[in-house]
């Protein structure tokens, strides 16, 4: 396991968490699937998965329960995964490149079971 800057996990985590509701809370319900996340949000999960396939999985399930815990409006677990996802796949991150819509949706279905 890579040893991560102290306290840049909790940040991603907490930044990834504060995205998807802020986006959630100004985005008409019908539209949200398609709303794509911060670059520099998405260009840090596609880092900490570089790094360390199994804690991007565990931060991303955690940001996933942080969001769903946030009021007003709560993200409902499934809707913050399709975001995710979305933003996986349509954003190419330097270095690490833009995913398959595939290995996106891999990728989220492993956060949910982790959360």
């Amino acid at each position: 396991m890579k040893k991560f800057p102290e306290g840049i996990l909790g940040t991603i985590t907490m930044a990834l968490a504060f995205d998807l509701h802020q986006r959630y809370r100004t985005t008409h319900p019908s539209h949200f699937s398609g709303t794509e996340l911060a670059v520099d949000i998405v260009k840090a999960v596609k880092w900490v998965h570089a790094e360390d396939p199994d804690l991007a999985d565990a931060i991303v399930g955690h940001a996933f329960q942080l969001a769903s815990d946030l009021k007003p409006r709560p993200v409902p677990f499934a809707v913050s995964a399709d975001c995710v996802a979305t933003s996986l796949a349509q954003q190419s991150s330097h270095p690490y490149g833009q995913w398959s819509r595939d290995q996106s949706r891999e990728f989220v279905e492993r956060c949910l079971n982790r959360s």
